[in-house]
């Protein structure tokens, strides 16, 4: 009905009068990586949802379990973009309100269990609190924003309250990088969560090429460890001849 009246902006988010919410650039960066922070299984991935974008593949099988360390290497590569152009000391940044209390929530966990992962704290039980913490924040932002049906007006964020955010998550996102290293030297791409009952229970598929491409771009690896990753690759089975 909004569409038949004012043309395709009508599919868009509105506020006061009818006028699109517009937001900043930082806004339109940050919100992407903290909806797939919000589905992240440490260890294991960012979990596929079911209808969205990025899953119509051939993957799409592995909706409902799967855990994408594919998506979690770029979202690395992706933080540290983010780290040097967010930068600005005293900067601040507009952010809609309710995506503000999203990220602050989001930080408030990542720093949590960057903490615990420094101080040689990290158990199964943190990162399965982890996982589900996350999870909330993601959730309690959808669930606002559907009740409210528009978005709040825009806050200051200072760039020190997301560079945490982001150097939080850096620890975070290499830690599961670190612990999805096969034993024979390759990098896994796709998981499953088995089970998030008591412990995050993570299953692991067969090593596919796109995740050794990706975690090479990651930024994580040396140039050592990246020489290396490419001689296994060549000894493996992915490698044939033709």
């Amino acid at each position: 009905a909004r569409c038949a009246r004012m043309g395709q902006d009508g599919k868009l988010v509105l506020g006061a009068g009818e006028a699109v919410h517009l937001v900043g650039l930082a806004e339109k960066l940050l919100v992407p990586l903290l909806a797939k922070l919000g589905n992240l299984v440490p260890g294991g991935g960012i979990w596929m949802n079911a209808q969205r974008p990025e899953w119509n593949d051939a993957n799409n099988a592995l909706v409902g379990s799967g855990l994408s360390m594919v998506t979690l290497y770029y979202m690395r590569r992706y933080v540290a973009f983010l780290q040097t152009l967010l930068r600005g000391g005293e900067a601040h940044f507009l952010l809609t309100a309710q995506v503000a209390d999203w990220l602050q929530h989001t930080a408030r966990v990542l720093v949590d269990a960057q903490q615990a992962m420094q101080a040689g704290h990290w158990t199964p039980a943190r990162a399965r609190a982890l996982f589900e913490a996350l999870g909330r924040g993601s959730s309690a932002y959808r669930q606002t924003i559907y009740a409210a049906g528009y978005l709040a007006d825009p806050c200051e964020v200072s760039a020190d309250e997301i560079q945490a955010m982001l150097a939080a998550s850096l620890v975070v996102l290499d830690q599961s990088i670190r612990e999805n290293r096969r034993e024979d030297g390759l990098y896994h791409a796709y998981n499953l969560l088995l089970s998030a009952d008591t412990a995050l229970a993570i299953g692991h598929l067969y090593p596919m090429l796109e995740g050794q491409v990706a975690v090479l771009s990651s930024g994580v690896l040396s140039a050592a460890e990246s020489a290396e990753l490419i001689d296994t690759l060549f000894r493996s089975d992915l490698y044939r001849e033709d």
